[in-house]
């Protein structure tokens, strides 16, 4: 199961040390990992090309996930593609089983069960209100998912344009909404675990986090939030 991940990356010189070692436990490895760097000035670059020079590092055009993503899969090639935020943290099987799943599915996208960190009370209740979400879009069409974690076929990636560089959020749901409208399977994963940051609920706030992300408000400020205060 040949496999790339692909991480955006924004002044993430905390959490890159944790996910990347997170990346080399895992029982089934990637080909490779990419990053598509932002314009980090905290020392990420730093970093990866002193303790990590097997990690290949791509440079996004402007500050945005969308675009840090789509520049990191230029340097992809394998078939299979795992798109995984920075602030994520994986089990040592994740990989093997979020895989697995994606083939013996037949499926294009493959996404995993979200669990908090436990880090913070208000950081587990954004993330259960992200689970809820995301139960819904299941049961009414087309359906949704995020993109703190994503499997995808390479081709099934280029045939949808990629991201959309032009929103600086919500581009994850936009392709979700994109692969469903053309037809591509899009399986959940829910014996398949990962681990997200609270520290998005820390800096912005539960209350504001919600409205921000709900269905509504999210339309309306799609291009007002950038990345820094995205994550």
């Amino acid at each position: 199961m040949s496999f790339t991940v692909v991480i955006p990356v924004l002044n993430e010189v905390v959490s890159l040390p944790e996910l990347l070692g997170d990346i080399h436990g895992q029982t089934l490895k990637p080909m490779q990992t990419v990053v598509g760097d932002c314009g980090s000035t905290d020392g990420s670059l730093v970093l990866l090309k002193g303790s990590y020079p097997q990690v290949v590092i791509t440079h996004a055009r402007h500050k945005s996930p969308a675009c840090a993503r789509n520049i990191g899969v230029s340097s992809v090639e394998s078939e299979y593609i795992i798109f995984i935020d920075a602030d994520i943290r994986l089990p040592e099987n994740f990989c093997r089983g979020l895989l697995d799943s994606h083939i013996q599915t037949n499926s294009d996208i493959t996404y995993p069960k979200f669990l908090s960190d436990g880090k913070s009370l208000m950081g587990a209740v954004h993330v259960g209100y992200v689970r809820m979400w995301l139960r819904f879009w299941r049961i009414v069409k087309p359906e949704k998912g995020i993109g703190g974690v994503l499997c995808i076929n390479r081709h099934v990636f280029e045939s949808l344009g990629r991201f959309n560089e032009a929103m600086l959020k919500g581009e994850d749901v936009d392709l979700y909404t994109s692969a469903s409208k053309a037809g591509y399977k899009i399986n959940y994963c829910e014996s398949v675990q990962c681990y997200v940051s609270s520290r998005r609920t820390k800096g912005f706030g539960i209350i504001r986090t919600i409205l921000v992300d709900g269905p509504i408000l999210s339309k309306l400020n799609k291009n007002k939030r950038d990345y820094q205060s995205y994550k």
